[in-house]
Formats: C-alpha cells, sequence, structure tokens
C-alpha cells in the first residue's frame, strides 16, 4: 500500500509562478505537533504567547490558545465546560486532559427525546423507543483533577483548537451528584454551584453558614447561619443548572467571627 500522497500530480506553486513538480518525489510524515513535541503548554521560559486583550481570535484552525483562572472554591469535582470549541487537546498547568471533540455530536432522529415503550417488543429495532441526546455532544464536561490545580494563585489552562472554535466560551464549575456543596470559600472568592447539566437545577439552597460546620455534604449542620448568604444564593441559584456570586462581607450574618463560607444546595 502507498504511503501518504499517491496518485499526483502534486505541485509546489510559489507566488512568482514558478512550479516544482513532487509527484515522483519521496514522501513521509511526522505524527504529532511541533508546539506539543516542544512542549509549549508547559511554564517554560523562552516561549513568547501573544496578547490579546481585546479581541481574541476565534473559528482559526491549528491555534493555540493560552489562559489563566483562579480554582474553583470547594472540595467538589472540577469540569471545564469545552462546548464552545471544535476538536483539540487541552492541558491544565501542564498536565494533559487529553483529547476534546465537541462538535462531533448525535445524528437527530424523529421522535428523538421522547420515550415510549407501549407496544410489541421488538428485540432488532426496540432500541429506537427512547432516543435521546440527539444532535447533542457526547461529551462538552471534561474533568480536571483537583491534584492538578493550585489554590491561592494563578492556574493556566491551554489549548490546541485544530479546526477552529470560541475559546472565550470556555468555564469551569465544579460539579456533584445529588447535594451540591461549597466548603471553605474566602471573602472575595467566586462561589459556583453546579448540578453538572443534563436537565438537573437547584431546587433549593438548604445552608449557608460562617465558620465551622460539622458533617458532609448532604448533611451539614452547625456554624454561625446567615440568613443574607441564604437570601442570596436562593434568588440567583433556584431553577438553574448553575450560578455564581462573589463572596462578600456582607454575606455575614451578626456575631459571626469566621469569613469562610459554606453553601449546600440540593439539585434535581
Amino acid at each position: 500500500m502507498p504511503a501518504g500522497i499517491a496518485g499526483g500530480p502534486v505541485k509546489l506553486v510559489g507566488t512568482n509562478g514558478t512550479d516544482i513538480d513532487l509527484t515522483n518525489s519521496s514522501w513521509s510524515y511526522k505524527s504529532g505537533l511541533a508546539g506539543e513535541q516542544r512542549q509549549i503548554h508547559l511554564a517554560k521560559a523562552g516561549y513568547k504567547w501573544r496578547s490579546h486583550n481585546s479581541s481574541i481570535p476565534v473559528n482559526r484552525p491549528f491555534t493555540w490558545y493560552k489562559t489563566t483562572f483562579a480554582a474553583p472554591a470547594g472540595e467538589e469535582a472540577v469540569v471545564v465546560d469545552l462546548l464552545g470549541l471544535n476538536k483539540g487537546a487541552a492541558w491544565v498547568n501542564g498536565n494533559s486532559l487529553g483529547r476534546y471533540w465537541p462538535s462531533y455530536t448525535a445524528a437527530e432522529m424523529d421522535g428523538c427525546h421522547v420515550c415510549d415503550y407501549r407496544g410489541k417488543f421488538k428485540a432488532e429495532g426496540d432500541g429506537i423507543r427512547c432516543l435521546t441526546g440527539c444532535g447533542e455532544p457526547s461529551q462538552w464536561f471534561y474533568h480536571v483533577p483537583r491534584a492538578f490545580l493550585r489554590a491561592g494563585e494563578p492556574n493556566t489552562l491551554v489549548l490546541f483548537e485544530e479546526a477552529g472554535g470560541d475559546p472565550t466560551r470556555a468555564t469551569f464549575h465544579t460539579v456533584a451528584v445529588g447535594p451540591v456543596c461549597v466548603v471553605g470559600a474566602e471573602v472575595g472568592d467566586d462561589v459556583t454551584l453546579s448540578c453538572g447539566g443534563h436537565g438537573r437545577v437547584v431546587t433549593s439552597v438548604d445552608v449557608a453558614s460562617f465558620g465551622v460546620t460539622r458533617g458532609s455534604c448532604g448533611g451539614y449542620e452547625g456554624g454561625c447561619e446567615s440568613k443574607a448568604a441564604l437570601k442570596a444564593f436562593t434568588a440567583a441559584c433556584v431553577g438553574k443548572e448553575s450560578c455564581t456570586l462573589k463572596h462578600t462581607g456582607a454575606f455575614a450574618g451578626a456575631g459571626c467571627e469566621s469569613g469562610v463560607l459554606t453553601v449546600q444546595a440540593t439539585c434535581s
């Protein structure tokens, strides 16, 4: 079997009208990316990134992007939402998150999003009785282990976009199954509650307290209750898949000595 480009003719056409015929030349290929082999996703001296403070190039294939972000407060699992991207690879603080491809979506089919098991069972075609996720990517949340993150200092996200996408839509969330909790948020932190998508929304905010709390997520109690924080998170989060509020000193209740905030909510 021929390797590389076969069938020809193959020519390089110069801007001055000069053509170079490569049809009968030997061909070889090199796997991987030069940027990856040079490890530009690591914080090494000597690599210069072009700053785009006002306008970031979007929908441009074969482009490297780099940005910084703060690690989400709490102990819940962290994910990065790459739904705005097309296809490529991602790194956080030099650690590979693997490849992403949220632009690859399931086909749209008649009767999708509806489950109906009425009628006689047919082994060869019964899979179409409950079709969901049509027109949606199989994955757009990508897990970021907390061991990759640095609390209290900037973290780095590097993307290599192969087909062209919008990196400004990349966002970080915390996700949980069942109760959602944020523990240890300091004044000035952005506090994010997320139900992880897939139609799950915050149905209630159950705890908003300062200081030491007892128990674990889903069963927190104690601490210094904050009516102001409870009211603010209830107004901002109930009915939504995710929400973010900045922890301000105004949340602290009278007599609360600690500014460390714990928030617990229920998703369904």
